[in-house]
C-alpha cells in the first residue's frame, strides 16, 4: 500500500493557503518525515502585510479578554502535550 503524505500549507490571514510556487521540500523529524510549503519571498510579504493588521485588531482587544483568551490557549496547549492516562501507566 502507498502511503501518501499530508502537505502542510503556510497559515496566513486566517486561511490556510498553498505557497506561491507550489513547491514543498521533505522535512525528516526523528521517525517522522513531513512535506511543508517552499515559500518565497512573496509569500513571507503576504504574511507580514496580514499580520500587521492582526496586530491592529489584538491591540484593540481589553487587557482583560487579552488574558482569558491567552489563558484559554495555555489549557488548549496543556491537553495537546500532556500524556494520556493510558501513556502514564
Amino acid at each position: 500500500m502507498i502511503e501518501i503524505k499530508k502537505t502542510y500549507k503556510n497559515y496566513v490571514g486566517g486561511k490556510y493557503v498553498r505557497s506561491e510556487s507550489g513547491k514543498t521540500f521533505t522535512l525528516n523529524l526523528k521517525n517522522d518525515s513531513f512535506e511543508v510549503p517552499l515559500t518565497s519571498k512573496k509569500d513571507i510579504r503576504d504574511a507580514v502585510t496580514s499580520s500587521k493588521v492582526g496586530f491592529e485588531k489584538w491591540s484593540e482587544i481589553s487587557p482583560y479578554t487579552k488574558t482569558q483568551i491567552l489563558y484559554r490557549l495555555s489549557e488548549i496547549c496543556l491537553l495537546y502535550t500532556s500524556p494520556s492516562p493510558r501513556d502514564r501507566g
